[in-house]
């Protein structure tokens, strides 16, 4: 998100979240990290998160070969999610990745099951 803003002013968070959490496009890109962006992030990752969970439970079991890389890909934007999650949404300092033997290990696993 950070970098988005620096690089080319994108804002990809919905206006109306935005007014909701009360936390406007100018704290937006004066990286304001206070309880209003938390819980705006919390309300997004929460929303991201039952999304993922209505693919899995759309996902009919004649299918689930021919979509492993879509199921791969979901897990490793799954688990960054819940990295950044964790670290309290500090998406304004850090870049959230993950190394290539975790995503090759979600990969493999996913490949396998």
């Amino acid at each position: 998100m950070g970098e988005d803003l620096k690089n080319g002013g994108r804002i990809y968070l919905p206006l109306n979240d935005m007014i909701r959490f009360q936390y406007s496009e100018r704290d937006l890109i004066g990286r304001v990290h206070d309880g209003r962006f938390i819980a705006l992030m919390a309300y997004q990752a929460d929303r991201a998160e039952a999304l993922y969970q209505e693919a899995i439970d759309c996902l009919h079991q004649e299918d689930a070969k021919a979509l492993k890389a879509a199921e791969a890909m979901r897990k490793i934007y799954q688990t960054l999610l819940k990295k950044i999650k964790a670290d309290g949404f500090r998406v304004f300092d850090k870049r959230y990745r993950l190394s290539k033997t975790r995503k090759s290990a979600i990969l493999i696993a996913t490949l396998m099951s």
